[in-house]
């Protein structure tokens, strides 16, 4: 929870995945109370679930529905010329939804909240790129995954392990640009043979992304894996408005530091 509270005060892109029954909608409304109550939020969904008006009624929030006349791309539109601050999908089920994600958390809002049925992080950050291609947004892996990659910050997957409803891993997705080649000018031939085989391999088989896991669910509790990444944490600093919440923040990191170097002294010792 202190984790989750930090990702969404921070302002982090984040998709709640798993399959049907595992609670994607009900846990993503939970999330809702770690947004400021000042934040405008709106909401596409192919069917009304999260009923926001009643669940926050002093909020202020906006939610459009697919109906038989009015279309997906319709309700989306509508969003896109409305204030929202935190923009939410309910389920991102076809491909333009994917495509309102990721416009929505790079350009229109300062956060993108949905759910989607992908079972691994791979397969959700490739779901999303396919759906950019799909809709002609890019046209190829090359030019949609750099787009996902940024757009997704972290992706929380739910279970239900014979009824009881848990998450079961909360991954980071970092992009991955700029790696240098193995060996800089002047060359030797050998060094050439090497440069030109990562170039081959980036052309065949680029890696676009590492996934982090920062929590995952371990013989029936949590375990906190990892921290965020150095540069999600400077990130949630900066967005951070009031200094009470600055030294809070401060004070969990070193927390949660301190709880890593614990375990890690358990095992080595």
């Amino acid at each position: 929870l202190t984790v989750l509270y930090w990702i969404i005060l921070g302002q982090k892109n984040i998709i709640i995945t798993g399959q049907q029954g595992t609670g994607k909608t009900t846990f993503m409304k939970a999330l809702i109370n770690y947004i400021p109550e000042t934040a405008n939020i709106r909401v596409n969904e192919m069917i009304a679930e999260l009923g926001l008006r009643y669940a926050f009624p002093n909020r202020n929030t906006l939610a459009v529905q697919q109906t038989a006349t009015i279309s997906m791309q319709d309700g989306l539109n509508i969003l896109k010329k409305t204030n929202g601050f935190v923009n939410l999908i309910g389920e991102i089920a076809e491909a333009i939804q994917s495509v309102f994600f990721v416009q929505q958390s790079q350009k229109a809002s300062a956060q993108a909240m949905g759910t989607h049925h992908a079972k691994t992080t791979d397969a959700l950050i490739n779901s999303i790129a396919q759906d950019l291609q799909e809709e002609k947004v890019y046209q190829s892996k090359e030019e949609s995954m750099p787009v996902v990659v940024e757009a997704v910050n972290f992706d929380c997957h739910l279970e239900n392990t014979k009824g009881h409803r848990h998450v079961q891993f909360l991954n980071e997705v970092i992009p991955v640009k700029g790696r240098k080649y193995p060996h800089p000018v002047p060359m030797s031939e050998a060094h050439m043979r090497e440069n030109e085989t990562e170039y081959y391999v980036r052309k065949t088989d680029r890696v676009y992304f590492e996934i982090r896991p920062i929590i995952e669910y371990q013989n029936g509790r949590f375990e906190l894996i990892n921290l965020p990444s150095d540069k999600t944490l400077q990130d949630i600093e900066k967005k951070l408005v009031y200094s009470d919440d600055v030294r809070e923040f401060n004070e969990d990191m070193e927390m949660l530091r301190k709880y890593l170097e614990s375990k890690k002294n358990k095992v080595t010792g």
